[in-house]
């Protein structure tokens, strides 16, 4: 019985502890994983996947090591052709699980990594109006 007690006790002792390095273990690990070029493959509004057209799964995000980033968004203009509906550059810090972007301008901006592996980056932004998650895949490194 004493055997057992101990056992029990050392199992919540385990169970209570944790691991400060937890936090920075993931955020180097994600610093690590995000560097490359990503490109659009879905979109989700509120969980409901929205259909994208050929030019819009052409919209990409580069992050380089020296946390510096590039973004090209691609859309589908009146005429049915490909249009860079925007460039932005900037700068990127990892935090945990949040991405902050500080744009050339200044303009600062956060959204929330929901996963990244070494195939797969998905952002979610909340908005007034509920959740919005853009899935890349990794093109390269």
């Amino acid at each position: 019985m004493k055997n057992l007690i101990l056992a029990i006790t050392f199992l919540l002792c385990l169970c209570s502890c944790s691991n400060d390095d937890d936090s920075t273990n993931q955020t180097s690990n994600f610093e690590t994983l995000i560097v490359g070029e990503w490109q659009l493959i879905e979109s989700y509004d509120n969980e409901e996947l929205i259909s994208l057209g050929e030019c819009e799964l052409m919209t990409t995000f580069n992050f380089d090591s020296n946390n510096e980033f590039g973004f090209v968004d691609v859309f589908t203009n009146t005429n049915g052709n490909c249009s860079v509906f925007s460039i932005l550059i900037g700068t990127y810090a990892i935090s945990e699980s949040i991405l902050t972007y500080t744009l050339s301008s200044g303009d600062i901006s956060q959204v929330q990594i929901t996963q990244l592996n070494t195939t797969l980056l998905e952002l979610t932004v909340s908005t007034d109006d509920g959740t919005l998650t853009k899935v890349y895949s990794k093109i390269s490194s």
